[in-house]
C-alpha cells in the first residue's frame, strides 16, 4: 500500500476520452473479483446469521445422521463423522468459494466486460450515465473510479424510480486505499446526479464486504430491508447475498 506520507497530487475528472479504458478495465476487474472472494471461515457464520443457529444446527445434525445411516454398511459412526466433517470442510473452504467466484465472473462478464466496455465512450459520455476517475497526476495512473447509471435495478420505498440513479463501479487501487478517494468520487457522483434533478442515489454491496458498507454509512447511506430479486440458490444457501442502500440528495 502506498505510504500516507508519500506526496503526490490526485486529479478528479469526469471520463471523457478512451485513453484510460484499459486501466479502467484492469482496476475494476481486480477490485470486483477481490471483493467477490469469500474466505471459508466467513462461510461458516453466514448461514447462521441468515437462517438462525437452530435451523443450521438442525440441518447439520439431520444431514450427519443421514450420511451415517447411508454409509453404515462400510463405515462406523465415528468414521462417518470424520468423513462428513472432511466433506463439509471441502465444501466450505473450496467448492462453494470457487463456485461463487465463477458466478461473480459470469455476472461481471455479462454486465461490464461484454455490455459496457466495448462502447465505454458512448456509454459514459453520450448517454446519461457518468463515470468519474481519480488519476495520479505524476504517473497519469487511474487509481480510483466511481460511476452512476441513470436507471434503478430495485425499488426504493416512497421514491419515484425515474428520480434516482444507481451508484456503481466503486473501485480504488489497493495501493491507494485509505486516502478518502472513494468518498471524494462518490461525492462528485452525488453532486452531478443532484444537478441533473435526481432526488436519491442507491447502491448494492456484497453482504460480506463490511469495509464498503462502512464507507457508505459514513457518507450518509442507509440500509433498505428488501428482498433481492436476483438472489441465486447458492447465495440463499450460503447466507451470502447483497445489501441495498440509498441516500436522499
Amino acid at each position: 500500500m502506498a505510504k500516507q506520507s508519500e506526496e503526490f497530487n490526485i486529479k478528479y475528472k469526469k471520463y471523457e476520452e478512451d485513453k484510460y479504458n484499459k486501466q479502467i478495465l484492469d482496476l475494476y476487474l481486480s477490485n470486483f473479483l477481490t471483493t467477490a472472494k469469500v474466505q471459508g471461515y466467513v462461510l461458516l457464520f453466514c448461514p447462521v446469521k441468515r437462517h438462525g443457529i437452530l435451523k443450521v444446527l438442525a440441518f447439520f445434525i439431520a444431514s450427519l445422521l443421514s450420511f451415517a445411516s447411508l454409509t453404515s454398511s462400510f463405515l462406523s459412526f465415528f468414521n462417518a463423522i470424520i468423513v462428513y466433517i472432511a466433506f463439509v470442510h471441502l465444501l466450505v473452504f473450496y467448492i462453494i468459494p470457487k463456485e461463487m467466484e465463477k458466478e461473480a465472473w459470469k455476472f461481471l462478464k455479462s454486465s461490464f466486460v461484454e455490455a459496457i466496455y466495448p462502447k465505454m465512450k458512448e456509454y459514459y459520455t453520450v448517454e446519461k450515465n457518468r463515470l468519474y476517475l481519480a488519476i495520479r497526476e505524476d504517473t497519469d495512473e487511474v487509481i480510483g473510479m466511481t460511476s452512476y447509471e441513470d436507471s434503478m435495478h430495485f425499488e426504493v420505498p416512497n421514491q419515484i424510480p425515474s428520480q434516482g440513479v444507481s451508484l456503481t463501479r466503486v473501485s480504488v487501487s489497493d495501493k491507494y486505499k485509505g486516502r478518502g478517494i472513494a468518498s471524494k468520487l462518490s461525492k462528485l457522483i452525488e453532486q452531478e446526479a443532484k444537478s441533473n434533478g435526481k432526488k436519491f442515489i442507491a447502491l448494492t454491496a456484497i453482504s460480506t464486504n463490511k469495509p464498503a458498507q462502512g464507507l457508505y454509512k459514513k457518507n450518509g447511506y442507509t440500509y433498505l430491508k428488501i428482498k433481492d430479486p436476483n438472489e441465486s440458490f447458492l447465495m440463499k444457501v450460503s447466507g451470502i447475498g447483497r445489501v441495498f442502500m440509498y441516500k436522499l440528495l
